[in-house]
């Protein structure tokens, strides 16, 4: 069972709960804009490598809010950035890079056997430890 938005912002604030699972991230569509400005900066830059890894394929929707309304944007990753909430300096390179890295990630691990194979949490894992501690 995943946790809803507000229990995943709950977790991270009390420090109690592990991080959610990537499975977990998902209910990030459901999130509010005051919910997204209370997350921590390490969950930013996963709504920012979501949308970026996702945007070639996009053709009905903008990303993980779909369409924009009046009080949001349809991309979280443009949200993020209108208020400030990671600079644009953080943002840009993960746009730019991330998602290549990712996918060579999974190519290298592809061909290693299963048993031995890295995890997904290892990439993860990296992608943070190379960003700005948040």
């Amino acid at each position: 069972m995943g946790l809803g938005p507000r229990a995943l912002h709950g977790s991270h604030r009390s420090r109690r709960a592990p991080p959610p699972t990537e499975i977990e991230l998902l209910h990030l569509r459901a999130m509010k804009p005051d919910e997204v400005r209370a997350l921590p900066a390490w969950c930013l830059r996963l709504i920012i490598l979501v949308e970026a890894r996702a945007a070639p394929r996009l053709r009905t929707v903008k990303g993980l809010w779909r369409k924009s309304t009046r009080t949001r944007p349809g991309r979280m990753t443009d949200f993020i950035r209108a208020e400030a909430l990671l600079p644009s300096a953080e943002i840009d390179p993960i746009i730019r890079d991330a998602p290549a890295d990712l996918v060579r990630f999974q190519d290298i691990a592809s061909h290693v056997p299963l048993p031995d194979r890295p995890a997904m949490s290892d990439w993860l894992t990296a992608f943070n430890a190379g960003l700005p501690a948040a």
